[in-house]
C-alpha cells in the first residue's frame, strides 16, 4: 500500500497523521504497518549500549531511524535513488511525497527542488536543508557516474529526510525498548 506524505513549513503529515516530535516506533507502525526488517547502524556499539535501529520498508522505499538511547523514531528518510542511499530498501519511494508545493518522484533533479516554496539552503554541495521549531528537513543529491567513474554536473536527489523534534536528555522522551 503506497504512502502519502506532505512536508511543508508548518508540519509533517504521513498517511493523514501529523508528527511534530519523535515518537515510539509503534506509532509509525500503526500508520505504515510493520517494517520489512530492522538493522543496526555501523559497527557494534560498546557493551551495555546499542546502535540506532533502522526500520526499513522495502516496498515503500523509506526507512525510520530509531534513536539508540530514547528508543524513539527521530527521523524518516524517503529514498529516491536507491543505489546512492545510506540504507537501501529494495525499491525507491512508492507513494506520494509532497515537499512544499512540488511532488517528488525518483529521478528528480536537484535543480527541480528550487521550485519548492520551502526555504532550502545549501549546507555543502549536494546537501540542502531547512528547519522549523519542530523539525529539520534535508535532502541530498549526487551526480550520476559516467563511464569513467566521474560524476556528472546534473545532480539527482538521493533522499529526503525529516528529523522530528527530539532532545535525548529530556526525561519525557526516554522510553524503554519494546520486545
Amino acid at each position: 500500500m503506497p504512502f502519502t506524505a506532505t512536508i511543508d513549513a508548518e508540519r509533517f503529515v504521513l498517511n493523514g497523521q501529523c508528527f511534530r516530535e519523535a515518537v515510539p516506533p509503534e506509532r509509525l507502525y500503526s500508520v505504515l504497518g510493520l517494517p520489512d526488517r530492522i538493522e543496526a547502524t555501523s559497527q557494534p556499539a560498546p557493551i551495555g549500549h546499542r546502535n540506532n535501529q533502522i526500520h526499513l520498508y522495502d516496498d515503500l522505499g523509506l526507512y525510520l531511524i530509531e534513536h539508540h538511547f530514547t528508543f524513539l523514531v527521530e527521523g524518516i528518510v524517503f529514498v529516491l535513488w536507491r543505489e546512492e542511499a545510506a540504507f537501501r530498501p529494495k525499491a525507491e519511494i512508492e507513494g506520494e511525497l509532497r515537499v512544499g508545493d512540488i511532488v517528488l518522484s525518483p529521478g528528480i533533479a536537484e535543480s527541480d527542488m528550487g521550485e519548492s516554496n520551502l526555504p532550502f539552503v545549501s549546507q555543502l554541495r549536494g546537501s540542502w536543508h531547512f528547519k522549523t521549531d519542530d523539525m529539520w528537513v534535508g535532502f541530498d543529491s549526487k551526480g550520476e557516474r559516467n563511464s569513467t567513474g566521474r560524476r556528472s554536473q546534473r545532480r539527482r536527489v538521493v533522499s529526503v529526510a525529516v528529523c522530528l523534534k527530539h532532545d535525548p536528555w529530556d526525561a519525557r522522551f526516554r522510553q524503554e525498548p519494546v520486545g
